[in-house]
């Protein structure tokens, strides 16, 4: 779930900012400097503790991820009052690397699919 701050009526560019901002959030988190400074302004509380546990536990590993977002796909979107649902598809490649090396312990570059849900913030 995604907090849109006061409103929930997005555009199509408002949406695919804001995707594009939990993309960047996500890859600062999981990546080199585990920065999980912008997941608050991306996603809900109890989200947001769970990615920052995410994070905490890949720099206990020794370990972070890249990403190289190459498109996003709305499929489907959902309107109501309060809250939107989005049908996405994502092409993005990961790799989970080791800190002390870089080297490359895991990869993925299919695309998957993502519900996400925009609701109005307070």
């Amino acid at each position: 779930r995604f907090n849109s701050g006061s409103r929930v009526r997005s555009t199509y560019a408002q949406t695919m900012a804001l995707l594009r901002a939990w993309q960047g959030a996500k890859a600062s988190a999981l990546g080199p400097e585990h920065d999980t400074s912008m997941l608050g302004q991306c996603l809900s509380a109890p989200l947001s503790r769970e990615w920052k546990q995410r994070a905490e536990t890949a720099k206990a590993k020794g370990v972070y991820w890249t990403f190289d977002l190459d498109k996003i796909l709305i499929e489907k979107s959902l309107r109501s009052s309060s809250e939107e649902v989005h049908d996405v598809v994502l092409h993005e490649k990961g790799q989970l690397r080791e800190h002390a090396t870089g080297r490359v312990i895991e990869s993925y570059q299919k695309p998957y699919k993502v519900i996400y849900k925009v609701f109005k913030g307070k």
